[in-house]
Parts: structure tokens; sequence; C-alpha cells
């Protein structure tokens, strides 16, 4: 209430000096007056192209665009440009790579350049897997598994998944064996029947599981092509909030339904193994995670929970030249993170790395929430695996080796690592991190074998890099504090300079000198750093306001251009009425 007292005060106070912006009515446009970053950029395949989605004229909504290297040019793009080239993808054999577009499957081939159709549906494909192990692509929807065999080009569905229960023969009553006993044509049917059944053509049967009132999710395919691995939902029935909405399109007024109550009953969930070789459907015991049953601390009872504490298991991870792999698994009370394998032929945990905070587990590659994953993944040899933990106060990057659980912290200090990239030789890590300050977001690389994290963008501000498909070029979007989101590109050296790619911003913005605000640090009562930035006009009115920003992981004391650019705007204009703002 005193932040919105002094809020609308100082609205009333606005006229008293010289407008040097313009008002409010613009600057709140937002996008609008400042013009429209570019935004998802990736590589084509060849390394030819940088795609992203761009709106240089105001449109209502963005397009794709593509940026030529060999010619400097930008353009808009047509589906024919993504069959020559598409953009970059992981899933490919030696020969192909394989992506979709609009519920259809293409196979991109290296030799010949050019794309081919391999099927479209009616059905979303929800993603693919290659399999050398096989020579097959597995192409998964929401309810079932469809082959592609990269040898004989067929496709055939493997695997499906019905809701419901599975049928049940029943069993023959009384009478009914009766009447088998005495008359001999039933019983001849019956055995006719029996007979037929067993030595019928049994030509690329589908195996159908049944998931009973659960939703399935997370299909996929072990390296081996052995096992389908699985995930059962069931969402509990809350009750929903219900929230009047005014601004409607027949200007009645409604009430609608809005998200259930915080703190309302969460989803549960299983995984499930289906062992194509011995045709059986089998679920992984999660009840042997350390501390499933423990309480938080703050309801200071040492006793445990009756029942397990329910988690949600996440993708599995499977070791490139074997069916061993890690699962990342969260507690829905965001206390713990548990990284673990699971015996795909028995359905036993292991936990090998247990992460706990009993204020919120998260950070840096570790996430937000318990809905998402954090870092996690193998190298290429298939002995170790990488993943991010605050274990030492920080977000850092961790090496486990597989066979003996034996872990190794690679990078250390106060900062934090923010996003993971391998190279593709695994030799590498292309790290996004705060090293330089916690308000810029620098790129470095790790050398693996040396262990030695050298800089190449370390500048003030944010480096959002992509290597292209020969780790030769970097594509990025940077911003500073007073500069938006624009694409570069550079050669992928330390200190290389960026070639601007886009220029996005309008001219009304442009003509304007936009503060440079000073990003400062404050000592708080416990003796903890706090970041703020501080816009000091040259003339001040002896007035001063204080923004407190927004929850912790939405920032607005760093050195990049911030989501709070509307208020960045409106400080500028309280600056120019000679206004301190911190």
């Amino acid at each position: 209430m005193k932040f919105l007292f002094t809020f609308i005060l100082l609205l009333g106070n606005l006229g008293f000096a010289q407008q040097d912006l313009p008002d409010l009515s613009v600057l709140m446009k937002g996008e609008d007056f400042i013009g429209y970053s570019p935004e998802n950029h990736g590589w084509s395949v060849n390394g030819n192209r940088i795609y992203f989605d761009w709106n240089p004229d105001m449109n209502p909504g963005y397009s794709r665009y593509a940026y030529e290297i060999s010619t400097g040019k930008i353009h808009h793009v047509t589906p024919d440009y993504l069959f020559s080239d598409p953009e970059y993808s992981t899933v490919q054999s030696k020969e192909s790579m394989f992506f979709t577009i609009d519920q259809s499957l293409y196979a991109y081939h290296f030799q010949t350049k050019r794309s081919t159709l391999i099927l479209s549906s009616r059905k979303n494909i929800s993603s693919i897997f290659f399999n050398s192990a096989k020579n097959a692509l597995y192409i998964i929807y929401a309810d079932e598994i469809v082959r592609y065999s990269l040898s004989d080009k067929s496709l055939r569905t493997v695997l499906s998944f019905e809701r419901g229960d599975e049928p049940v023969p029943t069993d023959s009553t009384l009478f009914m064996k009766e009447e088998h006993r005495l008359f001999e044509y039933n019983r001849l049917q019956t055995e006719k029947s029996a007979w037929n059944k067993q030595n019928a053509w049994k030509i690329n049967p589908i195996r159908q599981i049944y998931t009973g009132n659960s939703g399935v999710s997370n299909i996929q395919v072990s390296t081996s092509g052995r096992y389908f691995t699985f995930r059962l939902d069931n969402n509990p029935n809350n009750e929903y909030t219900e929230v009047m909405q005014f601004i409607t399109a027949d200007g009645m007024a409604r009430s609608v339904k809005a998200r259930p109550n915080v703190g309302a009953n969460e989803p549960t969930h299983r995984i499930g193994i289906y062992d194509s070789q011995r045709d059986s459907v089998y679920f992984a015991d999660l009840s042997s995670l350390p501390d499933i049953r423990k309480k938080p601390a703050y309801l200071n009872d040492q006793s445990l929970y009756e029942k397990d504490r329910k988690v949600i298991p996440h993708s599995f991870h499977f070791n490139p030249n074997s069916d061993e792999n890690v699962i990342d698994i969260r507690s829905y009370d965001n206390k713990d993170r548990w990284i673990s394998s699971i015996d795909l032929q028995t359905g036993k945990l292991s936990c090998l790395e247990q992460q706990h905070d009993e204020a919120w587990i998260g950070g840096p590659g570790i996430s937000s929430w318990n809905m998402v994953e954090g870092t996690l993944d193998w190298l290429p040899n298939g002995h170790s695996f990488f993943y991010q933990s605050e274990e030492s106060g920080y977000s850092h990057l961790y090496l486990m080796q597989f066979s003996n659980r034996s872990k190794k912290q690679l990078t250390k200090g106060n900062w934090e690592v923010r996003k993971v990239m391998l190279s593709k030789d695994g030799n590498k890590f292309y790290l996004t991190t705060n090293r330089s300050h916690p308000g810029n977001r620098d790129f470095e690389v790790y050398d693996i074998a040396k262990g030695i994290l050298s800089s190449i963008y370390n500048e003030n501000g944010a480096h959002e890099c992509l290597l292209s498909p020969n780790e030769k070029q970097i594509a990025l979007r940077y911003s500073y504090k007073n500069k938006p989101w624009e694409l570069y590109l550079s050669s992928n050296q330390p200190k290389s300079e960026l070639k601007q790619i886009t220029h996005s911003t309008s001219k009304d913005f442009d003509t304007l000198n936009w503060f440079d605000p000073e990003v400062i640090t404050l000592t708080n009562e416990i003796d903890r750093h706090v970041y703020a930035r501080k816009y000091q006009p040259e003339v001040s009115n002896g007035s001063a306001v204080i923004f407190v920003h927004g929850a912790g992981y939405l920032q607005n004391a760093h050195n990049f251009w911030s989501d709070y650019y509307h208020e960045y705007l409106f400080h500028n204009l309280l600056l120019a009425k000679g206004f301190t703002v911190l």
C-alpha cells in the first residue's frame, strides 16, 4: 500500500518538470514502441543459415526468417527452405536427419541435400528416436509407437496404449460345463474355435498395454531397442477456482474457471517398462528413494509420513552404448531431487545422487519447479554422466562415474553455471555462466581433460550463444541494460568481433538517449549482498523512488535488457523529471 500510495503521488507530480521523453501512453506500448527483438534462433543442418523468429514490420505476430551466411542477407522463410536445409536436429542416422513439421515426418538426406516425406498423419508426433541397434526410427504419438525401418522402409505400429482394463476371459459356469459334457456339438465347436485361434497366422501383432484410468506420457525406447519405457499419470479431480472476467467480446461479465488453489492434491505417477523380448509389462518401485517419507523441517515433526511422498519422474537418459540410464525424479513438495537409475530388467531403482533443500530445491541447471528436469546427460563414452548441484552453495557442474558413483566437481567459485552444452566430440563443455558478475551471462568453454575454464565472451550484458554444426561459428543474441536483444554472428574464438545481423529497434526508440543505470552492491542486515540499479539524474528534484522488483527468478538489477522493460522506460521518464530511482 505504501508503494501504491507513493506511485500515485508521483503520477500527480509528473507535470512539474520538462518532458524529455514521450508520455506514459507511448512508453507503455512496449514492443510496439521499442521494436520486436529476434527470438528462437537456431542453425540450419548445413550451417549455411541461421533461422530465427522476428517481427521487423510490426505485424500482429512473429514470422520465421533466415540469415544467409554466404550473402549476409535476411529473408522471410518459406517451407521449401526448411526442406532443403532444415534446422539442426540431433535425431539422425549416418545418412539422414529426421524432423517434423505440421504432423508430418521428413528425412533430410546428407548426400542429396534434400528432404523426403516419410509419413503424414492426423495425429501429433510427440517425439522421435533413432535407434542404431535396430537401424530404425521410432515415432512416438500420444498413445502408440510406430517403427520406421531404414533397411526396408517399412512402417509398423509396435506398441499401443489403451485406456481401461485389459479384458479378462470369463470362467465357464457349471451349467455351461454340463452343456459341453452332454452335447458333443458344443464340445467340438469349442475345440475348433480354440484350435483356429492357436494356429492362426500372427504377422506383426500389435502389443496393447492397458492403462486403466491413467494417462500415458514420456514414452521412450532404450538403446538396445528391447525396452519401452513410459509414465502413467493420474490427475486428481481438484476443484477449480472461479474468477470474474470483465473484458469480453460481447461486453457481458461472466465467471470463468481458473487454476485450483495452491496446495491442492498433486498427481500420482508410475514408471512402466515393457520388455519386448519377454513380452511383459511391469513397473519400477520408487519406494526405495531415500527419505521418501521424511517430513519437512518446518513441521517440527520427526515422525515419518505413513505413505510415500508424491514424486514426478522425468524422462530417461540412456547410455549411448547400453541400456544403463539416469533419470531425474522430483518430490512434489519441492524438497528433494533424486538422480537415479533403474534396472530395466527388474524395475529396481538405485539412487545415485540426492539433492535436498528445506526451502525449495531448484536453481540454474536444477530448474525452478518440480515439473521441469535439470541438467542431466551422458558423455559419449558412456562411462560418466554430468549434472548440476548446489552442494557448494552455488549451482555448479559435476561429473559422476556410473560404475562406482564417484563424482567430481568441475566448476567452482562464488558464481553459477546457467546453461550447459556438450561439444560433439564430448571433450568440452560450452557454458553460460555469471562468473564475471552476477548480472552478466558469460559464454565460456571448459576443457574436460585439462580441467581448464576459459572465457569466450564475458563483457557486461547477456550472451545467448548457439554453436554452428561444425562448432566454428556462434549465433548469439546479445543485449545490454539500455540495448534490447539483437542477433549477432561471430567465430568460436575468445573475444571475437560480433557482427550484428538484425536491427529491431524503432526509429522513435533509437532517437532517444536511454540511460545506462549503474549496478551497485548493497549489504543487508544479515551481511548478504543485494544488487540494485541506480538511476541518478544530473539535476535532482530532491525526491527518490525505490522500485521493488518481482520474484527471484525475474530480475531487474542486472546488466542486460530486462523483461521489466515497461518499468525501465518508466524509470527513464522519472529520471528525466529529476527523480533518483533505485
